[in-house]
């Protein structure tokens, strides 16, 4: 129980980004916030295609 493989998880070009700037600070927040928009709406995009995540919700 707990023990499921996931495979490769998702990546995207801007959550090296996203990371550098939540750890030295200092960015502009509606960068950061695009950034993480954009993130989030490619994430679901993924999920939208998944049929476990469909099933599932």
């Amino acid at each position: 129980m707990g023990r499921q493989r996931l495979g490769k998880l998702p990546t995207h070009r801007y959550l090296p980004d996203i990371v550098r700037y939540l750890v030295t600070g200092g960015t502009p927040t509606a960068h950061l916030v695009d950034q993480i928009t954009e993130v989030g709406r490619d994430a679901l995009e993924r999920a939208l295609k998944d049929p476990v995540f469909m099933e599932t919700l």
